[in-house]
């Protein structure tokens, strides 16, 4: 593993920098690494600069605006959103609402554990976030809604996630991630308050 003679310096560097591109690629290109892995990116130290390479052009998709519009939407406005509109806009991102409906009152706090190191204004610690374990304790049995409710498509979109997860905790860094999420996609007026 090239990255595990790192610095903590150059970790957090590299963490910073795999945060952007996913937040990037998923938010503002609309187009993602469906594989997110530590194998499918180049990593290069060069005069004290670290780069990312990707590699592995197979494995991305495209993602519909709407989607991305409706994950962001939840992401920005969660806390004042109602549980009927965080079922609307999860169904524009690709989830069958007949099948959400029987969520509608764990949708929030569902929400809240997907979402969680978005949502957080301060330095988040991958290495606490347990998201599948989570959802299972929250969920039990209704899990399967949940999990039945994805396309084939939002498949893809929660493994690279998970697989951007996974990353973040190899690293074993703690970054302020939704700072990083605004910064790098910029102006989001249109999406706050979306109610």
């Amino acid at each position: 593993n090239v990255i595990s003679n790192w610095t903590d310096e150059e970790r957090h560097k590299l963490g910073v920098l795999i945060t952007k591109t996913f937040c990037f690629l998923t938010f503002r290109a609309s187009f993602y690494q469906s594989d997110f892995n530590v194998g499918n990116f180049v990593y290069i130290k060069e005069n004290e600069k670290i780069k990312l390479g990707l590699i592995d052009f197979g494995s991305y998709r495209k993602l519909d605006t709407k989607a991305v519009d409706s994950l962001l939407a939840i992401i920005l406005n969660l806390s004042t959103l109602s549980e009927d509109k965080i079922l609307d806009e999860l169904s524009h991102a690709g989830f069958e609402n007949k099948k959400l409906i029987y969520l509608k009152n764990e949708i929030r706090q569902l929400a809240n554990l997907i979402f969680e190191p978005f949502l957080t204004d301060d330095i988040f610690n991958f290495s606490t976030f347990k998201m599948s374990e989570s959802i299972e304790k929250k969920l039990g049995d209704k899990k399967w809604w949940f999990r039945s409710a994805g396309t084939p498509e939002i498949f893809y979109l929660v493994r690279a996630y998970a697989g951007f997860i996974k990353i973040m905790t190899t690293l074993n860094v703690s970054l302020n991630i939704k700072k990083i999420l605004l910064e790098t996609i910029g102006n989001t007026d249109e999406l706050k308050n979306k109610e």
